[in-house]
């Protein structure tokens, strides 16, 4: 897989992500789904794609509190990893848009910085990132 400038694959298998959990029909349809038709993740609403993301880190094994949908704090979802020694927080800030601007990118530095937590993801179906964003990262990571 292709790493881009945060160091993580830029490509998600979908399907493997959901299979841990797979119980009910709705899951294996959405996993299938969006395996075959990526694109689709971009007709679904904000708060579906915010349920998607929490769902996929319960999947991986994280506690995790899906927010309020308005005054969510600057962060849609809150997971811990409990596996670790110490406790990693992570806050996660979902943006279902095509352009993300770099004040989100300032908000939830300054959310996770307030809140002490361990990191801030921004998940988004963004197509990329400005220069503004990417040394807004180098500098603050």
């Amino acid at each position: 897989m292709r790493k881009d400038f945060f160091d993580f694959p830029t490509t998600f298998n979908f399907e493997y992500a959901l299979q841990s959990d797979l119980s009910n029909e709705l899951h294996l349809e959405l996993a299938s789904n969006l395996a075959n038709n990526p694109e689709q993740i971009k007709q679904m609403s904000p708060r579906k794609f915010e349920e998607l993301i929490c769902g996929i880190f319960k999947n991986f094994g994280f506690c995790v509190e899906l927010t309020a949908q308005t005054h969510d704090g600057g962060r849609d979802i809150i997971a811990v990893d409990t596996f670790s020694v110490s406790k990693t927080k992570y806050l996660i800030e979902c943006k279902h848009c095509k352009n993300i601007g770099i004040d989100f990118v300032r908000s939830l530095y300054g959310v996770v910085t307030d809140e002490r937590a361990t990191k801030g993801i921004l998940v988004t179906t963004a197509n990329s990132f400005s220069k503004n964003i990417k040394n807004h990262i180098d500098r603050n990571k």
